[in-house]
């Protein structure tokens, strides 16, 4: 379910705030301002409807990227980028010499080395419900985890699993590495 940050980070990000009314120099009332108010209605609408319709929902996102990394959900790959969105199934590649830094909504920080795969299986952060999951894949490369909110309140509930094994600590920070096996003829 999108959330009122969500709404508001996306109001932010299409531009459509009150800086860009005071340009118009327009009094209240005037056109300018109407199709602005519109504009803002439309797209809280907009939030309230994807929300409805089951829309994926952000559960962290990329916050620094060098060189090439991809963000992979839902079937399409887009190039990482700072503020790529990442949901639950998404698929994060980097290349030979990419890395690519993760922020997650309970504040957890991932970091991803040159040839990594990783993919995010579950998440869920709501305290008031006791609710409490960090499950996902590091297939191969490297990560450094630095715990969020989870990691404190409910260490138990974070789990990266590899092809060798699974990772669960109580540490506020592990690195992994998993080399790259190359498949068999």
């Amino acid at each position: 379910m999108y959330t009122a940050a969500t709404c508001r980070h996306t109001v932010m990000e299409q531009r459509f705030d009150i800086e860009t009314a005071q340009r118009l120099k327009r009094t209240p009332g005037s056109l300018p301002m109407k199709i602005y108010a519109g504009l803002l209605l439309g797209l809280w609408g907009t939030c309230v409807a994807a929300s409805a319709w089951g829309a994926p929902v952000p559960v962290g996102y990329v916050m620094t990227v060098q060189g090439d990394a991809t963000v992979q959900a839902e079937g399409i790959s887009v190039p990482a980028t700072v503020g790529t969105p990442v949901v639950l199934g998404a698929v994060l590649e980097t290349g030979k010499g990419g890395s690519l830094g993760l922020t997650l909504e309970d504040g957890s920080v991932m970091s991803f080395g040159p040839d990594s795969t990783f993919t995010m299986d579950a998440f869920a952060f709501d305290p008031a419900r006791n609710a409490f999951a960090l499950q996902a894949r590091l297939e191969r490369g490297t990560l450094n985890y630095v715990a969020g909110m989870i990691g404190k309140l409910a260490p138990q509930a974070v789990e990266v699993r590899t092809p060798h094994g699974a990772i669960s600590t109580r540490s506020p920070q592990f690195l992994a590495k998993v080399e790259h096996e190359p498949k068999a003829p």
